[in-house]
């Protein structure tokens, strides 16, 4: 599939699904840069975050009752008639025009849909020079550390710092399996990976068919996705109805006098000097949709089943 292709398909997708109230400032670019996300995750060899999710969230949209005539407080983005990617990169545009005037600046985005791999607006951010921290939660389906049933969901973390020629990008999810794990062993009947998870008494199970609560990746993941919550649900507020919440927070180092390339570099050599693994999974992306292979591992067949298909 042509890369710019689908580019303009997958934004016209969006444009065409986004309801926006009176004075919303979501704008083409917006999708534009959501597209390149969904592209990404192809590009990362992730297809369960690429095109087959736009499609999905183009679907659910598809339905969406009107937006509301109430006008937002300045630091929220509803993304109920929004798709998600549009609302994050939505999140990414303001805090870059906002000037920074405080050094640090966030957005929150409340009743949120799909929002794909986080680390794809962390690493925007830090190619604009800021570092930057993207959490979201997600409906209960993950057991506290020694806990027997769902209390939060896999509550994914993304932060990434400027460095040459580039950023440093952390992705990571709180839980051992995610939920797109769960549902691909599901249907494909396969068993979950080691650790499992829990049924509905408690018991540790391998049948993905038989889960009812993910495991935390530790007790550290289990307070990591806490404390996501907190950020989150609880600052924001939780109706699973209408979608998730997420926040969105950049710190411009420049106001603190910050030499962030000289600091970022030197952490991450004392880092990979001490044996630890420098996160690259984002390294081998293009800076820009610009800069995209002309094409990508989708036929056009398959590129406009996952984006149309019910």
């Amino acid at each position: 599939m042509h890369t710019r292709e689908a580019l303009e398909h997958i934004t016209a997708e969006l444009l065409s699904t986004t309801q926006t109230s009176p004075g919303s400032d979501i704008s083409e670019d917006d999708h534009r840069l959501a597209a390149w996300w969904f592209l990404q995750a192809e590009l990362l060899g992730l297809p369960a975050f690429g095109v087959a999710m736009a499609g999905r969230e183009i679907r659910r949209l598809a339905n969406a009752e009107a937006p509301s005539d109430n006008p937002e407080p300045r630091g929220l983005i509803d993304a109920r008639t929004i798709p998600g990617h549009v609302a994050l990169a939505a999140a990414v545009r303001r805090i870059t025009n906002s000037g920074m005037s405080t050094g640090v600046h966030a957005i929150a985005l409340r009743n949120v849909g799909a929002l794909g791999i986080l680390g794809s607006a962390a690493r925007e951010l830090a190619l604009r020079g800021m570092v930057s921290l993207v959490i979201a939660n997600s409906p209960p389906i993950v057991a506290p550390w020694g806990g027997t049933a769902p209390a939060i969901g896999t509550n994914p973390i993304a932060a990434a710092t400027p460095r040459r020629q580039g950023a440093v990008v952390v992705d990571f999810s709180t839980a051992s399996i995610t939920v797109a794990e769960l549902k691909q062993a599901r249907e494909s009947s396969s068993d979950l990976r080691e650790p499992g998870a829990l049924d509905t008494h408690g018991r540790p199970t391998l049948n993905a068919l038989s889960a009812h609560a993910l495991l935390p990746a530790s007790l550290e993941g289990s307070l990591s996705g806490f404390i996501v919550e907190l950020l989150t649900g609880v600052a924001i507020g939780r109706d699973w109805e209408h979608g998730r919440s997420a926040l969105v927070v950049a710190i411009d180092p420049e106001y603190f006098g910050t030499d962030i390339n000289s600091t970022s570099e030197e952490f991450t050599q004392t880092w990979l000097q001490a044996g630890g693994h420098l996160p690259s999974r984002f390294s081998a992306l293009p800076h820009s949709a610009e800069q995209a292979p002309a094409t990508f591992d989708l036929s056009p067949e398959d590129f406009w089943k996952k984006l149309r298909s019910s």
